[in-house]
């Protein structure tokens, strides 16, 4: 079988555990944000479809994961389905990297991840962009992750190309 699978596989309790808290925490403090169908502030930004000032910034992948997440027009409710699930895989590998299976600790960095100050900003003026800042953060803590893991045996090429993705994507 496939090693990936067979990892996920032997870690399906933490990553349930992990997943349903990091939904709840999640929709608690942000749902307010994924169902509001209401266009406001710069939620309006969306239909001009105007990526330049991104690519000028060195995000140049930011397009690409917009379109491939949520295709033309960004609804809430996608943002916040795709910013639990990158959120939830953050979490997971956070409790992984400093073996961190107790129900509170999981709740603590779920509820640091899912409710902080920045996400609640981001939540509330920029939803569009809240889904590409969470695979930004998702591919920074698989680089923090590797480097923890494989620190014997490193390979900063791989280091450098997640970080490089996770710079350009946000």
């Amino acid at each position: 079988p496939n090693k990936p699978v067979v990892w996920l596989q032997e870690n399906k309790n933490l990553l349930i555990k992990v997943f349903i808290i990091t939904t709840i925490l999640g929709l608690l403090g942000n749902a307010f944000a994924y169902f509001n169908l209401d266009l406001n502030s710069d939620y309006l930004a969306e239909y001009r479809f105007d990526y330049l000032h991104k690519i000028q910034c060195g995000r140049f992948l930011q397009p690409v994961v917009r379109y491939i997440l949520s295709g033309i027009i960004v609804t809430p409710w996608l943002e916040g389905c795709w910013f639990i699930f990158f959120t939830g895989c953050t979490v997971f590998l956070v409790c992984k990297t400093f073996n961190y299976e107790k129900i509170l600790s999981i709740i603590i960095i779920a509820g640091l991840f899912t409710n902080n100050l920045w996400v609640l900003f981001i939540t509330a003026i920029c939803l569009h962009d809240l889904a590409a800042y969470a695979l930004a953060l998702l591919l920074a803590v698989l680089a923090f992750s590797y480097y923890v893991k494989n620190k014997e045996n490193l390979n900063f090429y791989k280091i450098i190309i997640i970080s490089t993705m996770m710079i350009c994507s946000q």
